[in-house]
């Protein structure tokens, strides 16, 4: 299930804009990307752009987008933001039996345990579950700066160490 809701875009150019506000990385987004939310799971495909993150093969997550603009331009580029949130919890699946356990990718907002998840993209750690049901996801350990290469036919390694915020 993708996003429906826009965020506001950057004025300017956008690549400037994304660096002005601190985000060491604006990612080039994937041409095939027509809309890319701001507060998505983020992931690179195997040609190393920016989409929003599914339960598809090849692709590797690299946090939160955070800023970006819709309707996309063909390369434009949106930031990503390393950290612990939010995201919904399909199937009520995760609980808090699973803390630091890996969580899995089921679509750009939501998050999922292994055996609700064909491709086993990983999210990041369960960090907790509120009384709510939602799945507070400990997101530090994705990779930034991914070599296309590492990204394989099997999908991704699961997580190479924190490399920045």
């Amino acid at each position: 299930m993708a996003l429906t809701q826009s965020p506001q875009p950057p004025y300017g150019s956008q690549l400037s804009v994304l660096q002005s506000m601190g985000f060491p990385e604006p990612w080039q987004i994937a041409a095939a990307q027509t809309y890319l939310f701001a507060n998505c799971i983020g992931a690179l495909d195997a040609a190393g752009k920016l989409i929003e993150a599914a339960d598809t093969a090849r692709i590797r997550v690299i946090g939160r987008v955070e800023a970006g603009n819709v309707p996309l331009i063909a390369n434009g580029y949106a930031a990503t933001r390393l950290g612990v949130f939010c995201w919904k919890n399909f199937t009520s699946g995760l609980d808090n039996t699973m803390i630091g356990d890996v969580c899995y990718v089921y679509d750009g907002q939501t998050v999922c345990a292994n055996a609700d998840s064909v491709q086993k993209i990983p999210a990041g750690l369960v960090y907790f579950v509120d009384a709510n049901g939602n799945v507070w996801v400990d997101m530090t350990m994705c990779t930034l700066g991914i070599s296309t290469a590492s990204v394989g036919a099997d999908g991704p390694q699961g997580f190479q160490g924190v490399q920045g915020t």
